[in-house]
């Protein structure tokens, strides 16, 4: 792992939802009220966020069943913060997480969504691309 800046540390627990509204603002991803970014953070399977002199300036957390299947979401770092490591370092404790959770003999998946152009950032870590005859689907309600 890279290391971080003395300055930079990695601080079990979510951010408070404001703090994680103004991470997904900061990166360009729309918001949700804040009452549901809490009930988000709050059901996690387990959350962490990295801090500098106080000020929230990523985070990330692991959704899913804890026993077979583990998603990593929402790695957030903050545009001003990037390139520095914080993402490797929120990736690596969570995945050690994850590693420490999943079954070790009947296998589980660990998996994620990412952003086009971080694909290679996180094969790092042994993630691989879906191949072309498996695409994956989704739906996003607004709400409104």
């Amino acid at each position: 792992m890279k290391a971080l800046p003395d300055d930079i540390k990695i601080v079990p627990g979510p951010p408070t939802a404001r703090a994680y509204q103004e991470l997904r603002e900061a990166v360009g991803w729309h918001t949700v009220d804040l009452e549901r970014s809490s009930e988000a953070l709050e059901h996690s399977l387990h959350c962490i966020h990295a801090r500098r002199n106080g000020e929230v300036i990523g985070c990330g957390r692991v959704v899913g069943d804890g026993a077979m299947y583990f998603y990593l979401q929402d790695i957030l770092v903050d545009p001003a913060y990037q390139n520095l490591g914080v993402g490797t370092a929120i990736v690596e404790t969570l995945m050690e997480f994850v590693l420490d959770q999943a079954p070790k003999h009947s296998g589980c998946f660990i998996g994620l969504m990412t952003a086009p152009g971080l694909e290679q950032f996180y094969a790092k870590f042994g993630f691989e691309t879906y191949p072309d005859d498996c695409p994956g689907m989704r739906i996003w309600r607004n709400g409104h």
